[in-house]
């Protein structure tokens, strides 16, 4: 669990510190913008990262790595929308 934390703090600190990219991420503002595979390349490394965290402690469903993902995405969307990107978590 505590290497889960750490994903997730860190994925929380990059996208409330970069806004821009977080827009990107998650908002998709440009339309039909897709990703270089270079570009695209650190998403799956942190996917990756996460995946084999949840396996150590025995969650292996790929649908528990999907929830996951989308609760953080969502709540980091949420944070940002009310303006408090730049405070972190409480």
């Amino acid at each position: 669990m505590a290497r889960l934390r750490t994903i997730a703090s860190g994925f929380f600190d990059f996208a409330t510190e970069n806004p821009a990219p977080l827009q990107l991420m998650f908002w998709r503002v440009i339309p039909g913008f897709e990703p270089s595979e270079a570009a695209y390349e650190p998403s799956l490394q942190v996917a990756e990262q996460a995946r084999r965290a949840m396996a150590e402690i025995g969650i292996t469903d790929p649908s528990a790595l999907d929830m996951w993902f989308a609760l953080m995405s969502g709540l980091i969307s949420q944070l940002s929308k009310v303006g408090r990107t730049t405070e972190g978590p409480d």
